[in-house]
């Protein structure tokens, strides 16, 4: 059987090469040169956006999360990437970020940390639409039983933050509640990591957060996204020289 998927996938490429989707390159879905235009986060706190050493958020800082990791900024190469996972079903996507995630040191770290992961849910609506939620089918093969994926449910009429302007992701009024079969066990539990794809304000992460702080006030909230938005000093690093650090 092994020997036949070789032989059958070689003649798939064959007739099918794969091209890169940023330069069109023959590459698998993304070529190294792009990969190396890709723009490489550096360690911030979650709130206020200052570097902090390891994506931890400054005891100063009030927040549900005590860190937040992400690798990458999220610019054009990453929307492209998201755009065909998402609204095209290419899910060799997901393996190119699995391995992203797999080649960074604190990524690794993290993901191999025996505790709970919840990925952020979609709507009903988005995953009938879509037949999958992203964020599953992304670290569904790094996590296996350590990934929850009914934990949290989304409560309210939502509008897809990727549909939505910054000010109508900060000011919407949905929020998400904990499924009611998972209570006792979040109770119990002393870490935990909430995965999503991207995150642009932090509303959504925000608000996953405050719903399992609800049920265990002194839970461990870590999070992980492979891409974030700009910071307020991205296109003028020179701002955090005037900055404490």
């Amino acid at each position: 059987m092994k020997a036949f998927k070789l032989i059958f996938d070689t003649f798939i490429d064959f007739v099918f090469p794969q091209f890169c989707i940023i330069c069109f390159h023959p590459a698998p879905w993304l070529c190294k040169e792009c990969f190396k235009d890709s723009r490489k986060a550096l360690p911030e706190c979650f709130e206020c956006r200052r570097l902090n050493n390891n994506f931890k958020t400054h005891s100063n800082c009030e927040s549900d999360l005590s860190k937040s990791i992400f690798l990458f900024k999220y610019d054009n190469n990453a929307k492209q990437l998201m755009i065909h996972l998402k609204l095209k079903s290419c899910f060799e996507i997901a393996t190119v970020l699995r391995r992203l995630a797999n080649e960074s040191p604190i990524a690794s770290t993290l993901l191999g940390k025996e505790i709970s992961f919840v990925p952020i849910p979609i709507t009903t609506n988005k995953r009938k639409e879509r037949g999958f939620n992203q964020v599953e089918e992304i670290f569904k093969e790094i996590l296996n039983e350590r990934l929850f994926t009914d934990v949290l449910f989304i409560h309210n009429k939502f509008k897809n933050q990727s549909d939505s302007s910054k000010s109508e992701r900060v000011n919407s009024n949905f929020k998400f509640e904990v499924n009611p079969s998972y209570i006792n066990s979040i109770k119990s539990t002393k870490e935990l990591c909430l995965l999503d794809d991207v995150i642009t304000t932090g509303t959504t992460l925000r608000r996953a957060a405050r719903a399992i702080k609800k049920i265990n006030p002194s839970i461990k909230i870590y999070s992980f996204a492979f891409f974030r938005g700009k910071a307020y000093w991205d296109d003028n690093p020179s701002i955090l020289l005037s900055k404490e650090i």
